[in-house]
């Protein structure tokens, strides 16, 4: 009985991150907006929310396929590998830093330092892809910047709509 128990919670587990790595590729392939170096999008939010819904393991493979394979079907394939490094470093700040908090000072603290994650990773990305330190900074921080807020906009609106629908939020 606990044996088949187990094997229904790891099914579970693979539909809900499946579920997830699909959101985060649609939310960033698909709703985005093209910048000279790439392009600003939302699913960095699911990110968040796979960090705290889904164990860690789970949560990281989810953030780096589906943030990779968003790069894949949006014509990026230079940073297929630099987005799977950067997904999985925020999904693990994330889960790392709210302690699993959905809501409040810790989650807040854990979107900020994703903003910083995301802006530092894809300056270095950048600054090995085409050179040039100083200039990738100025071009890629504003992207990441409004992409980093604008994720952590789009989270906690997530997370408050579901706490109104009974969604169990912490």
């Amino acid at each position: 009985m606990k044996e088949r128990k187990s094997e229904k919670r790891k099914l579970y587990l693979l539909v809900q991150t499946g579920m997830m790595t699909a959101l985060i590729c649609l939310l960033t392939a698909l709703i985005h907006i093209p910048t000279p170096t790439g392009y600003i999008h939302c699913g960095d939010a699911m990110i968040y929310l796979a960090a705290v819904t889904l164990p860690t393991p789970y949560a990281v493979c989810a953030a780096s396929l589906g943030g990779g394979l968003a790069d894949f079907f949006s014509g990026y394939p230079a940073y297929i590998l630099p987005t799977a490094i950067i997904k999985a470093l925020l999904a693990i700040a994330f889960r790392s830093i709210s302690g699993n908090q959905r809501i409040g000072k810790r989650a807040l603290a854990a979107a900020a330092v994703c903003c910083l994650i995301t802006i530092i990773g894809y300056w270095l990305a950048a600054a090995v892809l085409y050179g040039n330190l100083f200039a990738q900074l100025l071009e890629t921080t504003p992207g990441n910047l409004i992409q980093g807020i604008g994720s952590a906009v789009l989270y906690f609106g997530i997370v408050r709509l579901m706490k109104k629908s009974g969604e169990a939020v912490n």
